[in-house]
């Protein structure tokens, strides 16, 4: 799977890759690149009726370095999710799972720095 950048800023990131997210700094709505247009993120894409969760829900939290943000993720699955870059007004992340989708629940971050 590669990874996926996820943007925080009051404007659309330009030149985003399929799968990027955009989480708009005013109205903190969140979307995703579908590759044409930014789609809005909500439990399901549409058309689609509403799952079951797994099991095994993972809460995990990113290294909390007071250069670094904390970000918690909860999945689906008991794969990991973890950050490889951290930078102003974005984050990346990626799994272990090699492969296998990792369906992030949600994403909850520190306003400030921890």
């Amino acid at each position: 799977m590669p990874e996926r950048k996820v943007t925080i800023s009051a404007t659309a990131p330009s030149n985003p890759n399929t799968g990027d997210g955009w989480i708009h700094a005013t109205t903190r709505v969140e979307k995703t690149w579908d590759g044409t247009a930014w789609e809005v993120v909500s439990a399901t894409k549409s058309g689609q009726a509403t799952g079951a969760k797994g099991a095994i829900v993972q809460v995990d939290f990113a290294i909390a370095f007071s250069s670094i943000p904390r970000v918690a993720l909860a999945t689906h699955s008991d794969v990991g999710v973890w950050l490889t870059e951290v930078a102003a007004g974005y984050f990346k992340w990626t799994n272990n799972s090699k492969g296998a989708d990792v369906i992030i629940d949600w994403i909850a971050t520190n306003a400030g720095n921890s």
